[in-house]
């Protein structure tokens, strides 16, 4: 007897980024409604319906937008040469904690920014197998072994900071907890630091909240989009 296709089919997760205690914006590749492309992505909009969107004004500069690039999903490419998306001031958003989450892929890319909150010369991954992480932090990690920062391999990284403590989880393991030292940071940007220095990869999903979210948050979080995109 034939299994009834609906049976099939894989059930909804029931997870809803917008319910994350101290939601803030959610940008999501896969919602193409949220993406407008001119020459490559001008404006990326919040998921969540709110205001806050990421621009790219410099045709030369707009990332990619790529069709069923993971799991089947559309992402946004950055080229590693000068591609990026820029979302301004957005300390009002975040006036004493911040949560990000990402899910995102290097592209054999070994020095790299991800995320950019502020002008402290952060690097996600260096060549030295370290980081220079400053997203939500006033100083930036100085030279600290990364080992697990992935480069060429899809990955979920989140960042949690506040007045108790900086931590980062790579997929899903708390890699590094260092002493608070909280900034929400006036100039955020996607895949550039104030050196110049661009990330070459896709980001696929990226969610941002203004406490510092639980382990099972971010757990819940991580379970979500390991499974939208097959991480």
């Amino acid at each position: 007897m034939a299994m009834n296709p609906k049976l099939l089919r894989p059930k909804a997760s029931g997870f809803n980024p917008k319910a994350l205690p101290g939601f803030v914006y959610w940008l999501d590749a896969s919602q193409s409604s949220t993406i407008t492309t001119a020459t490559g992505v001008s404006e990326w909009r919040d998921a969540g319906g709110g205001t806050i969107k990421a621009t790219q004004a410099t045709a030369n500069s707009q990332p990619a937008y790529q069709s069923a690039q993971q799991n089947g999903k559309n992402a946004v490419y950055f080229d590693g040469t000068n591609d990026s998306l820029t979302l301004g001031n957005l300390s009002a958003s975040f006036p004493a904690a911040a949560s990000a989450i990402f899910a995102y892929r290097p592209n054999n890319d070994t020095e790299y920014t991800l995320y950019r909150t502020g002008n402290n010369s952060s690097f996600q991954a260096y060549p030295t197998a370290s980081s220079y992480i400053g997203t939500f932090k006033t100083t930036r990690f100085n030279n600290v072994p990364s080992p697990f920062m992935p480069t060429n391999a899809n990955a979920i990284i989140a960042i949690v900071s506040s007045a108790a403590a900086y931590r980062v989880y790579i997929n899903d393991v708390l890699r590094h907890d260092v002493a608070a030292d909280f900034s929400a940071g006036t100039s955020h940007a996607i895949a550039v630091n104030d050196l110049g220095t661009t990330m070459n990869g896709w980001l696929y999903e990226a969610i941002f909240t203004s406490t510092a979210l639980s382990e099972a948050n971010l757990s819940a979080t991580h379970k979500y989009l390991k499974a939208k995109w097959g991480i």
